[in-house]
C-alpha cells in the first residue's frame, strides 16, 4: 500500500513568505519526501485548508490540479508494481516517481565516500573533527579506487554490487597486495579500522537517504589486542631529566611527557590554553577540555610534572601549551 501527504516547509520559506510544497510518500512502511518545486504562502495554505476548500484564485486551482496529478501518478506507479508483483526499495520507488533511469542515478561506492568526506571536511573546518581523521577517510577512498580499477577495470562500482564476495576480496587485496610507500600489505588492526571507516561512511549515506542498508555490516574482522609496553616511573624520570640542546627535540620531549601524565593525544594537548585550567574547591588544578576525536568532556588533574611543563612555557591566553 502507498500513502501520500502534502505539506509545506515553513523553515524554507522565501523572502516573500512563500513556502515550498513537499509530498511525503509511505511505501512498504518506509517513507521518502519529494520536493514538488511549487510554493504557497502559509496564510493561504491555512485559509484554504491545505487546498481542500473551494478555490477562487486561478493560480491555486492550477496548483491544486498539479498536486492531484502528482499524487495520481504515484498511485499509478504503485498499481503497476502490484500488477507485476514487483517489489522495489523505497529509493528506487522515489526514482520511478521522479522519472529517472535507475542505473544512471544509483550511487557507486566512491560517490558515497565522496559525499561523506565533503561533509567531514566541513566538520574539520569548524574544529569538530581532526585533519588526521579526514586523511584516513581520504586514504580509504584511494584504496577503494585502486581496488576497483584492478579488480573490475573501472572506479565506479554500484553500491548494490557491494556483497560478501566484494568485501572479502577487498580484505584479501588490502592484506596481501596493497602497496604504500614501498610496503606491501596492511596489518590486521589497520585493516579492521579501514573497514570501520567504510561502515561509518555508509551509515552516513543511510542518514542522507542515499542507500537503505549498510553492506559493510557483514564484515566481522576484529582488532587484535597487543600487549602494550609501559614506561616505568624510573624511565619517565630519566626522560624528564634529559635536556636536549636542540629546542625542537626539547619540545618533542615535553609534548611526550605531557601526554604520558595527562592521557591527552598531542593533537588535543596542542590546543590547550589557560582557559582550560580550573581550580576546584580544594585548590587543586584541573584541565577541562573536549576531546577532538570523540567530542567528549575530559577532566584531568594537573600533576606536578605537568605543572612544571606548563610553567616552563609560560602559557599565554591565546597560545597553546606546547
Amino acid at each position: 500500500m502507498v500513502k501520500t501527504m502534502i505539506y509545506i516547509k515553513k523553515d524554507k520559506a522565501k523572502q516573500n513568505g512563500d513556502c515550498p510544497l513537499y509530498i511525503k510518500v509511505i511505501y512498504n512502511r518506509k517513507s521518502i519526501t519529494i520536493a514538488t518545486g511549487k510554493y504557497i504562502s502559509e496564510e493561504r495554505w491555512k485559509q484554504t485548508d491545505n487546498l481542500r476548500r473551494v478555490l477562487r484564485l486561478d493560480k491555486e486551482k492550477v496548483l491544486k490540479e498539479f498536486l492531484d496529478l502528482y499524487v495520481l501518478k504515484i498511485g499509478k506507479i504503485y498499481n503497476q508494481l502490484e500488477r507485476e508483483h514487483e517489489k522495489i526499495s523505497i529509493v528506487d520507488f522515489k526514482l520511478k516517481i521522479l522519472g529517472k533511469e535507475l542505473e544512471q542515478v544509483k550511487p557507486c561506492l566512491l560517490d558515497i565516500i565522496e559525499v561523506h568526506n565533503v561533509h567531514f571536511s566541513k566538520l574539520v573546518a569548524i574544529g569538530e573533527r581532526s585533519k588526521a581523521s579526514l586523511q584516513k577517510y581520504e586514504r580509504v577512498k584511494e584504496l577503494i579506487r585502486i581496488f576497483n580499477l584492478k579488480t573490475f577495470g573501472t572506479e565506479r562500482v554500484l553500491i548494490e554490487k557491494i556483497n560478501s564476495s566484494y568485501i572479502y576480496n577487498l580484505e584479501s587485496y588490502l592484506k596481501f597486495e596493497s602497496e604504500y610507500k614501498g610496503k606491501l600489505g596492511i596489518q590486521n588492526n589497520s585493516l579492521v579500522k579501514y573497514f570501520k571507516n567504510l561502515k561509518t561512511i555508509c551509515n552516513h549515506a543511510i542518514k542522507m537517504e542515499l542507500i537503505e542498508k549498510n553492506p559493510f555490516n557483514i564484515y566481522s574482522g576484529k582488532i587484535k589486542v597487543i600487549d602494550a609496553t609501559y614506561l616505568t616511573a624510573d624511565e619517565l624520570k630519566r626522560i624528564e631529566n634529559k635536556t636536549f640542546s636542540v629546542e625542537r627535540l626539547e619540545r618533542v620531549k615535553d609534548i611526550f611527557l605531557f601526554s604520558c601524565y595527562t592521557g591527552y593525544a598531542p593533537v588535543d594537548a596542542l590546543k590547550l590554553t589557560r582557559k582550560n585550567i580550573v581550580l576546584d574547591a580544594d585548590k587543586n588544578l584541573w584541565l577541562k577540555t573536549n576531546r577532538q576525536k570523540t567530542g567528549t568532556r575530559a577532566n584531568v588533574p594537573i600533576l606536578p610534572p605537568v605543572l612544571k611543563i606548563i610553567n616552563k612555557y609560560h602559557l599565554k591566553e591565546k597560545n597553546s601549551y606546547l
